[in-house]
């Protein structure tokens, strides 16, 4: 295989890595659609499980961006152009007649990266609503109330504010 066919079979699997991107997006939407219906259905366990498979789901678009940004550089380095040249520069520079398919998906992952980050930001709202709620139902029924931090990753932490140790009835 000569420069210019490892070039292209690198360009090919670009466009193939950003495919695979828009296709993990989907699924992460679907499930933090799932986890915003079992968070308003109060469902702890679905909560739960849905909560790992969102963790599941950030790993796998977390190795699909590392593999996309060193695929990104080999690019580069095989062209002789700028470590400052962005994606949409090098298809240009490279191969014109491929730079609107390859910009096109660019356009559409970073369309769900930002839909993506809204929607975090209400689901972590709705997240503490359903807290609050929670919380408001044990001390109703004299249990110690849990404080509540929501981390940008998308974690939880509880930790009682009182006395330390988990929930204990105040009634025993």
């Amino acid at each position: 295989m000569n420069n210019n066919e490892v070039c292209i079979a690198g360009w090919d699997e670009l466009a193939e890595l950003l495919r695979e991107e828009v296709a993990q997006y989907g699924r992460l939407f679907r499930h933090l659609e799932d986890q915003r219906a079992a968070l308003i259905a109060q469902d702890p366990p679905a909560i739960l499980e849905l909560n790992v498979q969102l963790e599941k789901q950030a790993v796998v678009l977390n190795e699909l961006q590392q593999r996309r940004g060193e695929l990104v550089t080999a690019l580069r380095e095989d062209l002789g152009l700028s470590g400052e040249m962005g994606i949409i520069e090098m298809t240009q520079a490279a191969l014109p007649e491929n730079a609107p398919l390859i910009e096109e998906r660019l356009r559409e992952v970073n369309r769900l990266i930002r839909e993506t980050r809204r929607y975090l930001s209400s689901s972590r709202v709705l997240y503490r609503k359903a807290w609050e709620i929670g919380q408001a139902v044990l001390a109703a029924a004299g249990f110690q109330q849990q404080s509540l931090s929501l981390y940008s990753q998308g974690g939880v932490a509880s930790a009682p504010k009182a006395a330390a140790g988990s929930l204990t009835n105040q009634h025993a």
